[in-house]
């Protein structure tokens, strides 16, 4: 072997440690997109399932939604989701799509509790608030299952909404004509 193999191979050699740190180094960044990403949307959807649980049950119970009711249970916002939104290109493509499901959602339903904090409150209007809240919530946990399974996290978190589920369909079947309309229409 003369000094031109051994050039060529030092140099093969470098060249494939220098794209494998790269691919390394590109791994653990989506890593740590995703464990944001996973620890933000569970605790929305925490703060989604427990409204709409909350809801549910007071009107299940007759109780009437007070203003107070409502400034004990806002919605939070995103705070790591813009930052996230700039390395995008990095996430897989089914997890961002959740993900977004997720925060549009989200988002809708702020938009209908605010409009129920300076309207009406009525039964109809409940239902579609604590529907969008249940999809919120359902949806966050498939987006968190799918972080999970890549990262070869045990999936510990469900929502657990048994009265908002029991709304909802109480008034689908009342009401088919509100509940016939998507569930991403403007708020009311």
């Amino acid at each position: 072997m003369d000094m031109a193999d051994i050039a060529t191979s030092a140099t093969f050699v470098i060249l494939l440690t220098a794209i494998l740190a790269a691919w390394l180094r590109e791994r653990r960044r989506i890593r740590t997109l995703l464990g944001v990403l996973h620890a933000e949307a569970r605790g929305l959807c925490a703060e989604a399932a427990g409204l709409a649980e909350a809801l549910a049950r007071r009107q299940a119970d007759g109780v009437p939604i007070d203003q107070l009711f409502l400034d004990m249970h806002a919605l939070g916002e995103p705070q790591t989701w813009p930052g996230l939104v700039s390395s995008s290109g990095l996430m897989p493509r089914d997890i961002l799509g959740r993900a977004v499901e997720l925060h549009g959602h989200l988002a809708l339903a702020r938009a209908r509790l605010a409009g129920w904090r300076s309207g009406p409150r009525d039964r109809a209007g409940a239902g579609l608030l604590v529907e969008t809240l249940l999809h919120a919530a359902n949806g966050g946990d498939s987006l968190l299952r799918e972080i999970e399974a890549r990262l070869g996290w045990p999936h510990r978190w469900q929502p657990h909404v048994p009265a908002a589920t029991a709304l909802v369909t109480a008034m689908d079947d009342e009401n088919r004509e509100v509940f016939d309309w998507a569930y991403w229409s403007d708020p009311l």
